[in-house]
């Protein structure tokens, strides 16, 4: 006689079917047999007549079948089930993030047990201590593992390299009405000292969103028709304007992926889902289904897409895997408006809330506080220095820039739309001209706030949102 499976784990409140074969002197198999089962602790787990073991509390039994004066059992330990409660955490090399466990039966009950065992796969690349802090290495991923009272859980923690590169040229959009009284607004590039003016965009369009992709080789554009001028659509294009191609229809909040390889993006017009496609517009992968989520942003690591989800009451913060699963809402003591930024490290996000307030959560929905200025709250959005270490606050009167919970701050006045240089020592913005008509100028200034110049002083149109090349 054997039992089969002759050993294995069963997490509590769950059940596993146990076979008896029977068997003659040759290994012919018999049947119509009567097996008598039995467990050695019917307190941690029954076995009924067919074999079926049910899983009562934590610990270990040996299930035995008789037949015919013949015996076999099988060991089970019974476990619990064992979440690391950090989804897809990243940090950067030098840098910690504490993961945590919870134990729970099969139905979700929460289970005590005994102490935890914290591993890595890869030490090379992020050790775990005993109380699950991680610590980042090198950059890569490795698995994290939490072992308890036989049930083992994992989690994969991404270390990344923060992207600080040398600076490069400057995007921004120009919005003006033609002689023919069409209005349109055009892509245009320029050097970090405002020379060398060159329009990607032909002056029949209307350019309503663009991104660069991560490594600054490509551009992603979407086109409005605005009273019957231009052509809808999304494009992508060279950085310098060349190899320009339609990937979609219009679409809202395109953003490139860290590989370059996907674009996330929510419906338009309508009600918004979220979606990922490739990069050429192929293979389009739906990942909310209410309409009633936009403006998705990717995690650092490319791993989670972060995105608004216009709820009944309050807008939340979602979140799910590039590839649909594990979607989730988290709940906010406050509703948001809009900006959601991933921090560079990936550990928290920042978002304006309808409160009138900058706030910081971590990405598993805990550590949920205010990102204030000295002096004051603004909602007008956020923008990470590439290492992490300040943003760039956005408000009625201008923009602030400060290490989050540090008391030094500098203020632009009339500043809007900050975005960090590549390289965190500047910061690029619009305000409005300081003399004659009333046209925002493109200007940069260092973070410490000296150094400001004027890129764009000539200008007589609308110059706004002005992005930096990665």
């Amino acid at each position: 006689m054997t039992v089969a499976p002759d050993n294995d784990t069963v997490v509590v409140a769950a059940s596993l079917q146990l076979v008896a074969t029977l068997r003659d002197a040759t290994g012919k198999v018999l049947s119509g047999r009567s097996v008598v089962w039995a467990s050695s602790t019917p307190g941690v787990a029954t076995v009924d007549s067919t074999g079926l073991v049910r899983a009562l509390a934590l610990g270990s039994t040996v299930v035995i079948a008789t037949s015919e004066g013949k015996s076999d059992s099988a060991t089970l330990v019974l476990a619990p089930k064992v979440v690391v409660t950090r989804d897809d955490p990243s940090l950067f090399a030098g840098d910690t993030t504490q993961l945590g466990v919870t134990l729970t039966d099969a139905l979700g009950a929460p289970l005590v047990g005994g102490p935890v065992l914290w591993g890595s796969g890869d030490p090379a690349k992020a050790t775990v201590n005993g109380t699950g802090v991680v610590t980042g290495i090198a950059e890569g991923l490795s698995q994290i593992t939490a072992s308890c009272c036989g049930g083992v859980g994992t989690q994969v923690v991404a270390v990344l390299a923060p992207r600080t590169t040398a600076n490069r040229e400057i995007a921004f959009l120009r919005e003006h009405q033609r002689s023919d009284g069409a209005r349109i607004a055009t892509l245009w590039l320029m050097h970090l000292d405002g020379s060398s003016q060159v329009r990607l965009s032909t002056d029949s369009e209307y350019v309503n969103e663009f991104d660069w992709s991560w490594d600054g080789s490509k551009l992603l554009l979407t086109y409005l028709n605005y009273n019957t001028i231009g052509r809808p659509g999304t494009f992508v294009l060279n950085a310098d304007g060349t190899g320009e191609h339609k990937v979609s229809a219009t679409i809202g909040s395109p953003r490139w992926s860290p590989d370059g390889t996907k674009i996330a993006y929510h419906s338009f017009p309508g009600a918004p889902d979220v979606y990922v496609m490739h990069a050429d517009g192929s293979g389009v992968l739906r990942l909310t289904t209410d309409g009633a989520n936009a403006n998705p942003i990717w995690s650092p690591d490319g791993r989670q897409i972060a995105f608004i989800h216009l709820g009944a009451t309050a807008a939340q913060v979602g979140l799910v895997h590039a590839d649909g699963s594990n979607l989730r809402v988290v709940s906010l003591p406050v509703g948001v408006s809009h900006g959601l930024v991933w921090s560079p490290d990936g550990k928290r996000i920042a978002f304006a809330a309808t409160d009138g307030q900058e706030w910081l959560m971590d990405t598993d929905g805990s550590k949920i506080t205010t990102l204030c200025y000295p002096g004051g709250c603004a909602a007008g959005g956020v923008d990470w220095s590439p290492d992490g270490s300040h943003v760039a606050i956005s408000e009625s009167e201008g923009v602030h820039i400060l290490s989050p919970g540090d008391a030094a701050d500098v203020f632009l006045a009339g500043a809007a739309t900050p975005r960090w240089s590549p390289d965190g020592s500047l910061v690029v913005y619009s305000a409005q001209a300081d003399t004659g008509p009333a046209f925002p100028w493109i200007r940069t200034i260092q973070s410490n706030g000296t150094g400001m110049q004027v890129l764009t002083p000539n200008d007589t149109t609308n110059a706004r949102q002005p992005v930096w090349r990665p």
